[in-house]
């Protein structure tokens, strides 16, 4: 027994509906059925992204909390919380999303591998002419997978680099291995065996939609603004120098060797100061005890 089945009837029932009563191909059925999930999701990726925003905009006051006690970490962890409850920021509120996504890619890709079998009286299951068969295997559409995978490819980037406009304070070394992504899931739809062409216009469609869903939402909420971690109570740190421009790899790692020897050096001091017995004061050569002096001899009389 499938544990998706509660998923995977009413997407199958969905897409006939929308070819017997929309008179839709499957192919913009699969179109139609994309949007309608994302407008169902919607209320919780809006609460991702304002969450997402809000770490963005606390991201000066966290790393001002991680110099200000680099040495007592349960110090950092309890200011950390006091940051979050009071600016309202869920750490996990980004991975809501992806936890209803996944059951929905799944079940379709299930429902789409077996369509063909199961209502073989459908036949217009093609999209644009570019995908014969919603059904048929993705390797095995000649020039349309090749078309296929090269938009899938630029939209699945496109959505990255929106998504990199709405959150600058990225690093250079995440926005690598994002824009490498892409690259990896293009080659892996040509060497697995089993992809319905429909699921990867499934995918395609979901990153358009995320595309101008991120840029709709910046416009909407307005321009960024990082906390002064100044004006809370962190003398000494601005949100310049708190994190507000994002870093490399390398010069991450050499900023926490830096700070690795920093802190060490501080305890090395620490334990020389408390270890070393005090001095004892000399004696004075006026007087005081006569443990150091030469006696004089009696004087005659």
């Amino acid at each position: 027994m499938n544990i998706l089945g509660f998923l995977e009837r009413p997407l199958e029932k969905l897409l006939v509906f929308l070819n017997d009563q929309g008179h839709l191909t499957i192919g913009w059925a699969i179109v139609i059925l994309t949007v309608i999930v994302r407008l169902i999701l919607l209320p919780l990726f809006v609460s991702q992204y304002r969450s997402a925003r809000n770490m963005q905009q606390v991201a000066p006051l966290m790393q001002a909390v991680k110099r200000k006690y680099a040495n007592d970490k349960r110090k950092q962890q309890e200011e950390m919380m006091k940051i979050f409850q009071e600016h309202r920021v869920n750490p996990f509120g980004s991975c809501l999303p992806i936890v209803f996504q996944v059951p929905v890619f799944i079940s379709l890709y299930y429902v789409l591998r077996d369509f063909a079998k199961s209502h073989p009286d459908i036949a217009e299951r093609s999209f644009m002419g570019v995908i014969p068969d919603v059904a048929q295997q993705f390797r095995d559409m000649g020039w349309g997978a090749l078309v296929l995978a090269a938009v899938y490819g630029l939209s699945q980037l496109l959505a990255t680099e929106v998504s990199f406009a709405t959150s600058p304070q990225t690093s250079e070394f995440q926005r690598k291995i994002f824009r490498f992504i892409p690259i990896p899931i293009v080659a892996g739809l040509f060497l697995y065996p089993n992809v319905p062409a429909g699921l990867v216009l499934y995918w395609l469609t979901t990153n358009l939609w995320t595309g101008a869903q991120q840029v709709v939402l910046k416009r909407r909420l307005g321009p960024l603004k990082a906390l002064d971690p100044a004006d809370h109570g962190y003398e000494g740190h601005t949100a310049d120098d708190a994190g507000a421009k994002p870093k490399g790899f390398r010069a991450q790692m050499a900023q926490a060797r830096e700070d690795a020897a920093r802190q060490a050096k501080e305890r090395e001091a620490a334990k020389q100061e408390s270890g070393t017995p005090k001095p004892k004061p000399k004696p004075k050569s006026g007087g005081g005890s006569s443990s150091g002096q030469k006696r004089r001899p009696p004087k005659k009389r």
